[in-house]
């Protein structure tokens, strides 16, 4: 679940988190290596947090922790529109 008020920042140095799918944590720069993006595609890249830590890695992968379940509420969907991502990164 989300908590506190979401903010929307460029990834830092140190920045780690749980990508959807993977067994443990990861810093945001292995996530984006084995991903072989661009350094400009790097560049683009932004960190939706919440008040516990990132919840998005967008345009990528949410974190595991706010993945949709079937115990998800329908009005506890959050849906955010990236504006200007190169569709062939």
């Amino acid at each position: 679940s989300v908590t506190g008020p979401l903010t929307c920042r460029p990834r830092r140095d140190g920045d780690t988190f749980k990508p959807l799918g993977c067994s443990g944590r990861q810093s945001v720069s292995d996530f984006l290596t084995n991903l072989k993006l661009s350094d400009l595609d790097r560049q683009a890249v932004r960190c939706i947090c919440d008040a516990e830590g990132i919840i998005y890695l967008a345009p990528l992968r949410i974190a595991d922790h706010v993945k949709i379940t079937p115990s998800t509420k329908t009005g506890n969907i959050l849906r955010i529109i990236l504006d200007g991502w190169r569709e062939n990164h």
